[in-house]
């Protein structure tokens, strides 16, 4: 383990942690489910855990240089990608169970259509069927009025650092 590499001892990471291995993957390669134990995860050696996202407080440019570490970067386009298909109104976005019941929490109902962001907007007047306009990526994830140094041309080289050019979430 990099925990004995790293010289931390007692070794406290022997294993994926129990919180992981209670749900599968979202990556699948050649049909199948990619095992969590066969991927890298970043671990907090001192804690044991894998964290599901990293904050750079106090080395910044960390923000740069670890963003395609993580396990599912290399997916990244993808995992978006299936993240905006519509969903089915008979898939639960969950189930607990409580107590010998079961609670099920299920998306809205504009979810049926597509999942991208919504605008929202004051005083709509909108009915509860109307809907709010959808955003598109290229709405949702741009430079402000000026591109921070050292970034890249477009937010897909940016967020993806994969090559694959523009983005369609269709």
């Amino acid at each position: 383990m990099n925990s004995e590499i790293r010289g931390i001892s007692p070794v406290r990471v022997k294993d994926v942690p129990d919180d992981l291995k209670s749900v599968s993957s979202p990556l699948v390669e050649h049909g199948k489910t990619v095992d969590w134990s066969d991927m890298p995860l970043y671990t907090d050696f001192f804690l044991s855990t894998v964290p599901a996202m990293l904050h750079h407080n106090k080395y910044k440019e960390r923000r740069a240089t670890w963003w395609d570490r993580p396990w599912y970067h290399q997916k990244l386009r993808g995992l978006v990608k299936y993240a905006l298909l519509p969903r089915g109104a008979d898939e639960p976005l969950a189930t607990v169970q409580l107590e010998g019941s079961r609670v099920r929490y299920w998306a809205a109902s504009a979810e049926e259509m597509d999942r991208y962001p919504r605008m929202g907007k004051l005083n709509a007047n909108l009915t509860a069927y109307d809907r709010f306009p959808k955003m598109e990526p290229n709405e949702t994830c741009r430079y402000g009025s000026r591109r921070p140094r050292e970034s890249k041309a477009t937010w897909e080289e940016e967020v993806f650092r994969d090559g694959g050019g523009e983005f369609n979430g269709s």
